[in-house]
C-alpha cells in the first residue's frame, strides 16, 4: 500500500523516486520528449501516490510555459539544484493547472 504524502516544496524528494524524477527531468531538459510528455511521466508519478499537492489551483495551461521550468528540469537532472528547489517547478506545475492530485 502506498501511503500518500502531502507535497511540501521545502522537503526533498526521497532517493528512491530522484532517479525516475532525474531521468523524466533530463529527457525533458534535452528536447527528447515534449511538454506534454514531461507532464504526462510527472502525472503519472503523482498518480502513483507517492505525495498530494495543496493550495489553490487556476487553469493557466493556455499560457505559455515560463524557460525556468525547463531550466531548472536540466539543473535538476544534474545535480546543480536540490530537489527542495526542483519542487517549486512541480508546485508552480499544480498552481497553474498542469498537474493534479490523483
Amino acid at each position: 500500500m502506498v501511503i500518500m504524502t502531502p507535497f511540501d516544496p521545502t522537503n526533498p524528494i526521497p532517493s528512491e523516486n530522484n532517479k525516475y524524477l532525474k531521468d523524466v527531468s533530463n529527457k525533458y531538459a534535452l528536447g527528447l520528449i515534449t511538454w506534454s510528455q514531461y507532464v504526462d511521466q510527472i502525472q503519472n508519478f503523482v498518480n502513483s501516490g507517492y505525495f498530494s499537492f495543496s493550495g489553490n489551483q487556476t487553469d493557466n495551461t493556455s499560457q505559455q510555459v515560463p524557460t525556468w521550468i525547463k531550466d531548472q528540469s536540466r539543473w535538476y537532472s544534474t545535480e546543480q539544484i536540490s530537489s527542495q528547489s526542483y519542487n517549486l517547478s512541480l508546485q508552480w506545475m499544480y498552481e497553474n493547472g498542469w498537474l493534479n492530485n490523483p
